[in-house]
């Protein structure tokens, strides 16, 4: 089914918001968090007002702070929808502050936040086209588009990395089994060849010096004494020593 297009015009949303000093930090300046808070408000209106949907909050991109806004001013935020896509859009959100007393404006963010919308059984569903009026707006609309494109390839790029990472490693992790695998099947043949005897030895050995053979071969055969006085002091769990 093809939507109708929209102009921006239909979906701009403006919201207005005195800051209050449980707004600001102890500067007495509005907090980062709670503009970004705004933004994603302002911005997710607009693009309700576009599809008549449900919307997810996908992406934030290119949030600046300029000026900061003090404790009793008005917080101004402009948003309208800039560039459709086939499931998601984007808004841009212009964030302005008012002194109250003299009514000077100025520019204090702005940030541009892509949404999907979403259906109600949770699957992502096509949004209107948007209807470009002027120049400025086709600009905007070709910088997302271009911005949309340079991410999926720059996604892609990534993926295969990762891909040729993993396979290197499984390459590596492949060689190393092989290694091990060939190596006890050289002991084993070492073992077969020169008897019992190699066995205990071969036992020793890996047990390593300073460590009692739990097999009961190697060391302890060859001394025991040593063996059972080790068995007698050894640490148990808790930090314990085992006593007979």
């Amino acid at each position: 089914m093809i939507l109708p297009a929209k102009p921006a015009r239909d979906s701009a949303t403006e919201m207005v918001q005195v800051v209050l000093p449980n707004d600001a930090n102890p500067l007495g300046f509005i907090l980062g968090g709670t503009v970004m808070h705004l933004i994603d408000i302002a911005g997710a209106i607009a693009c309700h007002r576009h599809t008549r949907s449900l919307l997810v909050t996908a992406a934030v991109d290119g949030l600046q702070f300029l000026h900061p806004i003090k404790v009793g001013d008005l917080i101004i935020l402009n948003a309208r929808v800039t560039c459709t896509f086939s499931t998601s859009l984007e808004a841009q959100v212009d964030v302005y502050s008012e002194e109250i007393l003299t009514g000077k404006r100025q520019l204090t963010s702005r940030a541009y936040l892509t949404f999907v919308a979403i259906s109600q059984d949770g699957g992502r569903r096509p949004v209107p086209p948007l209807l470009v009026e002027t120049d400025e707006d086709r600009r905007v609309c070709e910088e997302a588009k271009l911005l949309k494109r340079t991410f999926q390839q720059g996604q892609e790029q990534r993926r295969s990395h990762a891909c040729h990472s993993l396979w290197c490693i499984a390459e590596v992790l492949h060689a190393d089994a092989i290694r091990h695998q060939i190596g006890d099947q050289e002991r084993a043949n070492t073992l077969e060849r020169k008897g019992p005897e190699a066995g205990t030895v071969a036992a020793d050995r890996r047990a390593g010096p300073g460590r009692i053979d739990p097999v009961g071969g190697g060391r302890c055969q060859r001394n025991p004494v040593r063996c059972a006085s080790e068995r007698a002091t050894s640490p148990v769990p808790g930090g314990r020593s085992r006593t007979r």
